[in-house]
């Protein structure tokens, strides 16, 4: 992508705004365009990886996004794939995503929402995530 061109002549501050201008766009009132500025996000994040709070409001609504009833597809896999280099490069806290991502599951939500999380913990600790899932997913259908 352009961005890994200008790794180093884009300043850190134009890749700020970038993120802050294109996090209201992830969201599912037009999923083709959530989707072109998740994979955005992940060009920038791979670019300029640091703990922030400047991705904390993409997060949270890609969080949110997940748990449409209405993303499928290409969002799923852009979703999956911003929660991998969200979990790999450690940009914020993973109890704190997984607990969000596993409050008010549906049972439309269950494949993104699922997909999701195993992307934060491929990481680390997943045994101790997948009992937790788990036990959300029996408590949906009893």
């Amino acid at each position: 992508m352009v961005l890994g061109i200008f790794k180093q002549d884009l300043p850190k501050e134009y890749q700020k705004d970038i993120v802050r201008n294109i996090s209201p766009f992830i969201r599912d009132e037009d999923l083709y365009l959530a989707q072109l500025s998740i994979d955005l996000l992940v060009s920038i994040i791979n670019v300029y990886a640091v703990s922030s709070d400047e991705y904390d409001e993409a997060i949270r609504n890609a969080i949110s996004l997940s748990k449409s009833s209405l993303v499928q597809g290409a969002v799923i896999d852009r979703l999956t794939d911003l929660f991998g280099v969200v979990g790999s490069n450690n940009l914020a806290d993973t109890n704190a995503i997984v607990s969000q991502l596993m409050t008010n599951i549906n049972k439309n939500s269950l494949v993104p929402t699922a997909r999701c999380i195993s992307a934060v913990i491929q990481h680390g600790g997943a045994s101790t995530y997948i009992k937790k899932f788990t036990g959300n997913v029996l408590f949906l259908f009893i």
